[in-house]
């Protein structure tokens, strides 16, 4: 994947936005934390997204993490004891953390996350990528919604929930 499009401003590098093309690419950077957001990605998170948002040039925006290990481990709890440790900071971390996740929710552009060693899911996204860049009026998002439904249906679906809650890598089949 290129990335040499000039970077958005973040507050860490530990988030990496990039714009290339159509797409706007978020990059979890703390690969040695398993990509956990930190509280500065999490303040960056919504600034990146108003910022493709606001873009008429970006179509999608790719979510992904660095490294193999991990697309993103979840909060950075080994910030917890800096960042939570009164009442009121507790207060500003969620209200950061969950201003976010609504963010993410509210996005006015379609968002993927990307999981690199997930073939069906590889394929919905390729295929969507496709129709996102194609006119409105030429997009088949009938044929991109069969594809993330059999995607949630498919076995290798099931494998990833059943490896998550036995906190085991999973093992993908294509199926």
């Amino acid at each position: 994947m290129n990335h040499s499009a000039a970077p958005l401003q973040t507050l860490t590098d530990k988030l990496i936005a990039r714009k290339e093309g159509a797409i706007g690419w978020v990059i979890f950077n703390n690969p040695e934390r398993h990509n956990a957001t930190s509280f500065e990605m999490w303040q960056s998170l919504p600034l990146v997204l108003d910022a493709y948002v606001r873009d008429p040039e970006v179509r999608v925006i790719i979510f992904r993490g660095t490294g193999e290990k991990a697309f993103s481990a979840g909060a950075d709890i080994s910030q917890f004891k800096e960042k939570r440790s009164s009442a009121a900071a507790v207060k500003a971390y969620n209200d950061t953390a969950d201003a976010s996740s609504r963010g993410l929710r509210e996005c006015a552009k379609p968002t993927i996350a990307m999981a690199s060693n997930a073939p069906l899911t590889i394929a919905a996204v390729k295929r969507s990528l496709i129709e996102l860049q194609k006119v409105p009026g030429e997009r088949d998002l009938e044929l991109c919604q069969r594809m993330v439904d059999a995607c949630f249906q498919s076995e290798d679906y099931q494998e990833g929930q059943t490896a998550f809650m036995e906190k085991r890598k999973p093992q993908f089949k294509g199926r």
